[in-house]
Parts: C-alpha cells; sequence; structure tokens
C-alpha cells in the first residue's frame, strides 16, 4: 500500500472500531433501534447478512490483495483508474461517507436514549435520508473502491449497494407496517437515500 492508500485504510479501520463501539455503548444505556421493530422476514435477514459481508468484504480485501498480489493480471480496472487522482478522491469519498455513518449513528442513538418511546427519529441526517448509516457506508464502499481500484474491489461496492437496497425495501415494508402513520408520513418527507426533506404538510 502506498502512503495515501494506507491513511485511507486507517480511516476505513477507525470507522469500523468507533461503529461498533457505538452500537454496544448505545445497546448497553438503552434505546431500541428502527431496525429491532417487528420481525424481520427471511429475505431481509439474508440480505441483512450479505450487506455484513460485502461491507467486511470490501474492507478485507485490500488487505489480501496487499498480502497476497493482485489476482487478475492485468486487471483493467486497476490499469485504468490507479493513481494520485483516485487515490484522492477516494480518501475524500471514504471520510465524507464515514463522517456522515458516524454522525447519523451517535445522533439516532441520542435520540432514541432521550426518547426510549421515539418510533421515528427524523432530526438531524435522518431529515434527508431515510436510511443516513447505510448510506455512508455505500460511499465509503465506493471511496475504498477509488483507492484501492480493481474488479474485485468494484464487484464488492456494487453488491453492497444492491444487497442494501434489498434490506432497504424489506425493512422499509415493515416499519410501515408496525409503526403505522407515523413512518408512512417519515416516508413522504424524507427521501429513501439523500435529498431534501418535503414539508410536513406537504
Amino acid at each position: 500500500m502506498s502512503e495515501m492508500e494506507g491513511v485511507s485504510y486507517a480511516v476505513f479501520a477507525v470507522y469500523v472500531l468507533t461503529s461498533v463501539g457505538l452500537a454496544a455503548a448505545a445497546a448497553k444505556l438503552g434505546g431500541t433501534p428502527a431496525a429491532q421493530v417487528g420481525i424481520r422476514s427471511t429475505v431481509e435477514k439474508f440480505a441483512g447478512a450479505a450487506v455484513l459481508i460485502t461491507f467486511a468484504g470490501a474492507g478485507v480485501w485490500p488487505l489480501l490483495r496487499a498480502a497476497l498480489g493482485e489476482p487478475l493480471h492485468p486487471d483493467p480496472v486497476q490499469t485504468a483508474l490507479d493513481g494520485l487522482a483516485g487515490d484522492l478522491a477516494g480518501h475524500l469519498i471514504l471520510v465524507l461517507g464515514a463522517l456522515f455513518a458516524m454522525t447519523a449513528q451517535m445522533h439516532g442513538d441520542t435520540a432514541r436514549r432521550k426518547d426510549p418511546s421515539l418510533q421515528v427519529v427524523d432530526s438531524g441526517p435522518y431529515a434527508i435520508s431515510r436510511h443516513p448509516v447505510a448510506l455512508g457506508r455505500v460511499v465509503m464502499t465506493v471511496g475504498l473502491f477509488l483507492v484501492f481500484p480493481g474488479v474485485a474491489q468494484g464487484a464488492f461496492a456494487l453488491v453492497h449497494y444492491a444487497v442494501s437496497e434489498i434490506c432497504i425495501r424489506r425493512g422499509e415494508h415493515r416499519f410501515a407496517n408496525e409503526i403505522g402513520a407515523p413512518y408512512a408520513a417519515y416516508m413522504r418527507r424524507a427521501p429513501r437515500w439523500l435529498g431534501r426533506p418535503r414539508s410536513r404538510h406537504a
């Protein structure tokens, strides 16, 4: 790994450790995450597992590639995108994704801790994205792809987005059934991925 690649990878590792720590602290302090509302379907469970696997894979693959070498020679994606410009762009995207996901996780945990009966967090990052943590992580996989371009790294990013979309859509259906009108109203106000929130009276 180059120095820039090493810094980018350190950002990813710090995010993962911080996210796990925040989740453990939130569980200890109380508050029910929205993902725990209702009973998840088999499809949602498999999609959720695939989300974690592909995110972990996107993080582990650069280490394997550094230790074992690039398995595809020549890798046309790496040939086309490798370089300082890609490293810089990917690093910036990775940092922004990590900050957004971490901020959203902390905001959601704090809101639910202050009001354990809260059904829908719709403030902060959740006003512009119904799934800001998932969005941040998808952005992070794109950043990793630009820093460590390659066919396999690109596949991890694409599949991570695809299974995140499946998991999110299934989860929203569950939330709408379990929570009802408050979540339906939230879906009308906030975009699924990212956008300008609509008026509460729209």
